[in-house]
């Protein structure tokens, strides 16, 4: 019943066309099946946002938002809806997940594993040699057999997780610990991570934590022998010569 100009001018109808038409000839994703549904849900909620996609008379497609809201007006029941095209915002999200992707796939690819956790729908997104440097595959860890919590030698746990919470409080700029995890081969494999809460909610608790996997187990064996060379050769000058 009515359509302002703006409407006109984005979707490329004149002002007399646009009335003749209906949602399912401007929006490809909304058959003319769904309406009923549609209005009912929307008289329920009264009011509500989504995204979709608008077509022009001249085929051309664009992504908006569009607020639906339903009124009483004398009586009659009407929709009242604000459509805002958001290609730019579409565009600056590709552009920011591209980026997050090559992120991720470098930060992948000089570690021997990591992790990006998202606190508000507690998922954790693990990189490719997470997994596979433990000896494990990423179905092991998409079904749940292995957990990092899991693979933690017992004696490391706790000093591992002090250094977890001790971040996530903001006691440390940063978060690291080196922890010995259970490989697939069922040794103990020592680990250095690093990592970081890169965002936080208003009350200062972690919304996005992402870091890495280091393997140090060479040198921690280097250490070991270093250790038992220094002490062989303390016995050693303990010893007291007779001619």
């Amino acid at each position: 019943i009515y359509a302002n100009k703006k409407a006109s001018q984005s979707l490329d109808y004149s002002h007399e066309e646009l009335l003749q038409l209906k949602v399912h000839d401007i929006d490809p994703h909304f058959p003319a099946s769904r309406w009923l549904e549609h209005w009912n849900e929307i008289r329920h909620l009264e009011t509500k946002t989504i995204q979709s996609e608008h077509q022009t008379k001249h085929g051309r497609i664009f992504p908006v938002e569009i607020t639906i809201n339903h009124l009483n007006i004398d009586s009659t029941e009407i929709h009242c809806v604000f459509v805002r095209d958001i290609t730019e915002q579409k565009e600056i999200e590709k552009k920011l997940k591209q980026s997050e992707e090559r992120f991720r796939l470098t930060l992948d690819a000089t570690s021997h594993g990591m992790w990006d956790r998202n606190f508000e729908n507690d998922k954790t997104f693990y990189g490719f040699n997470w997994a596979s440097s433990l000896g494990y595959s990423d179905q092991d860890l998409e079904d749940g057999t292995i957990t990092w919590q899991g693979l933690l030698h017992p004696d490391d746990k706790e000093h591992a997780l002090k250094a977890l919470h001790d971040h996530f409080k903001g006691k440390t700029e940063h978060y690291s610990a080196e922890f010995r995890l259970l490989n697939s081969r069922g040794s103990w494999q020592w680990t250095l991570a690093r990592g970081k809460v890169v965002e936080r909610d208003d009350n200062n608790m972690p919304k996005r934590f992402i870091g890495i996997h280091t393997n140090i187990s060479k040198r921690k064996e280097a250490e070991r022998q270093l250790k038992e060379n220094a002490e062989k050769v303390f016995c050693l000058g303990d010893v007291v010569g007779y001619g």
